[in-house]
């Protein structure tokens, strides 16, 4: 009981720090549509009518499969082929919309960066998320690691896992070792999601290369997973 009191509490202070992360973003968005509507008024435009052809062509993701699909049209990232792993198990479970929102968000979010590379920016991700003022930037803090631990960086078999599928051109071998990721839902779990990228925007294709898409367990660390 004394154990299950506490994965309960920390599934709740997880859940909270998750909520209070998306009513930031909303929050954001809401003040970026208010100035946006006000702006097309004063040039003489109804924001309504362009809100509605806008919405006719947004389509929200309802599964991991889909948001993935979704993503691959991206322009300023590239999904491995082989990248997506047991997309079908993620999307058994009971979270999965949630998830598959969160998985296209944060794809989109790589994606700005690229772009954002490729006109200039100067830094990396984390950078990009803390300073760039972007809405489409996330919560470095929480939801990005750009390396996995020392035990996970020392253990031959935990980082052989980290090897994972990248286009030829990056590496001739067609893999390369990855350890930067986001975390779409915090904390542990054998199903939760996890995204493992490479940074290629200083380099020749000027692209974040994804190396993996699929549950945490099978990037498996020094927890329980």
């Amino acid at each position: 009981l004394t154990k299950e009191n506490e994965e309960f509490e920390l599934a709740r202070y997880l859940a909270i720090e998750e909520a209070e992360e998306s009513e930031k973003q909303v929050h954001i968005f809401t003040i970026l549509l208010d100035r946006m509507r006000e702006k097309l008024r004063i040039s003489g435009k109804n924001p309504d009518v362009i809100e509605q052809e806008a919405q006719e062509q947004i389509t929200i993701p309802n599964s991991c499969r889909e948001a993935i699909d979704l993503a691959g049209a991206l322009e300023y990232i590239m999904i491995h082929p082989k990248a997506p792993r047991d997309i079908y198990r993620m999307d058994q479970h009971e979270d999965s919309k949630l998830w598959a929102r969160r998985i296209y968000r944060f794809l989109q979010s790589l994606n700005f960066y690229s772009e954002h590379k490729n006109s200039g920016f100067n830094g990396g991700f984390v950078e990009w998320c803390n300073n760039s003022g972007s809405p489409n930037a996330i919560s470095a803090s929480k939801f990005v690691a750009m390396k996995e631990s020392e035990y996970v960086r020392t253990n031959k078999y935990l980082k052989s896992l980290r090897d994972l599928p990248i286009d030829k051109s990056i590496d001739p071998s067609g893999t390369i070792q990855m350890q930067s990721h986001l975390k779409p839902i915090q904390g542990g779990g054998m199903t939760i999601p996890r995204i493992y990228f490479h940074d290629d925007t200083s380099g020749q294709s000027n692209k974040v290369h994804i190396g993996f898409i699929g549950p945490h367990d099978l990037m498996r660390n020094k927890s329980a997973n």
